[in-house]
């Protein structure tokens, strides 16, 4: 679990009191549509509370890391993804934007659902047009990412 101190910025505080908690519900059914799209949501939002502690007060500047953190990490662009997704719902074929319909709760182990590394049993939440992620997978590669970052500021 990630350690916080005192002098710590309001982006730690977010990630230890609403983003690991959120996405550690997720974790434990990765079935669970309703959690998952929430911890993309706090997920999510945490890259404008990071921005807004960490860049200067530029609305540009800000969109450029962020913009950056997507470049360098593609689980956090995903996570945005399906974060956009919940809200707006419909796929934007100008932002190369999934929508809500292509969030889904599959089988596992069946064909089209069966990929090298992926379990072989039970339902998980599928994200992408041909449901080509596992949200856990990409959860927990942008948690990771945001980990490091937040140990480094």
């Amino acid at each position: 679990m990630y350690e916080s101190s005192p002098s710590q910025t309001d982006a730690h505080r977010f990630f230890r009191e609403i983003v690991e908690p959120t996405v550690g519900e997720f974790m434990v059914d990765p079935s669970d549509k309703r959690r998952g799209c929430l911890a993309c949501l706090v997920l999510a939002s945490l890259t404008e509370h990071y921005t807004l502690t960490f860049a200067d007060a530029s609305k540009n500047e800000r969109k450029e890391m962020k913009l950056a953190f997507y470049k360098e990490n593609k689980a956090v662009q995903w996570v945005a993804k399906v974060a956009n997704a919940t809200r707006h719902v419909v796929r934007d074929p100008k932002f190369k934007a999934i929508g809500f319909s292509d969030i889904q709760t599959m089988n596992m182990g069946q064909c089209d659902v069966l990929r090298c590394g992926w379990p072989i049993d039970g339902e998980e939440v599928l994200v992408g047009s041909e449901h080509e992620w596992r949200l856990a997978d990409l959860l927990e590669w942008a948690m990771d990412f945001w980990r490091q970052k937040l140990a480094s500021a």
